[in-house]
């Protein structure tokens, strides 16, 4: 019995002794490796700081990049949406002018007919003088092939001189040198009117009526 219970306290004692060891094993290994752990958390905060802060830095460039890019896509915007309001104020303003120029077109054309209208009113015929072509001084060919022929103007046409081989009349306007004809014809003067057999020559006459000028002798009387 002796015996066994020495045994029992030697294993005991035997077991103390090894866990008194390993505990100052462990509280060395941790004495040793405390200041490790120490500068291993603070190498890994200072890591984490570097990192956070460069993450920051490049989320932040990130941003500002895209600021910088939606502020030009906002300018070409602006800018789009100005030209396009632009491009409708010419529009309508070039369509305004279109009208205008339309309108003004029809009135130009409408004066052209009418003043087209009123020139073949107030063409004078002339028989018996051969059509040529027209220089700057033609009319001068024209008074002088009348003149040879016996009938002879003195300008302005508005009033007129026609000599003719029997006496001269004074037609003061063309329009009453139509109506001197018409009183001729109530008269009863039927006379036949001798024209020459040329080609027709159009010149322009400021009276308004279309007049025709024979090559032969003509009477008549003065019209005021």
């Amino acid at each position: 019995m002796a015996d066994a219970q020495s045994s029992n306290d030697e294993s005991a004692e035997t077991m103390r002794s090894v866990l008194h060891r390993i505990s100052k094993e462990i509280r060395d290994f941790r004495a040793e490796h405390k200041e490790d752990l120490h500068k291993l958390k603070e190498e890994l905060k200072e890591d984490m700081k570097t990192e956070l802060k460069d993450l920051k830095q490049e989320i932040y460039r990130e941003l500002s990049a895209n600021s910088t890019r939606i502020q030009v896509h906002e300018t070409r915007l602006n800018e789009a949406e100005t030209r396009i309001d632009e491009g409708e104020t010419i529009n309508m303003a070039m369509k305004d002018a279109l009208i205008k120029s339309i309108k003004e077109q029809k009135a130009m054309r409408e004066k052209l007919v009418d003043l087209e209208g009123r020139s073949r009113r107030n063409n004078i015929r002339i028989y018996g003088v051969p059509e040529e072509k027209e220089e700057a001084q033609g009319v001068h060919g024209i008074k002088r092939a009348l003149k040879e022929k016996g009938v002879r103007f003195q300008t302005p046409l508005d009033k007129m001189r026609i000599h003719w081989d029997s006496n001269t009349h004074i037609q003061q306007r063309t329009r009453r040198s139509a109506g001197a004809e018409e009183e001729r014809l109530l008269r009863g003067d039927t006379r036949p009117q001798h024209y020459g057999a040329g080609p027709r020559v159009r010149g322009p006459l400021g009276g308004g009526f279309p007049l025709c000028l024979p090559t032969g002798t003509q009477g008549g009387e003065e019209s005021s």
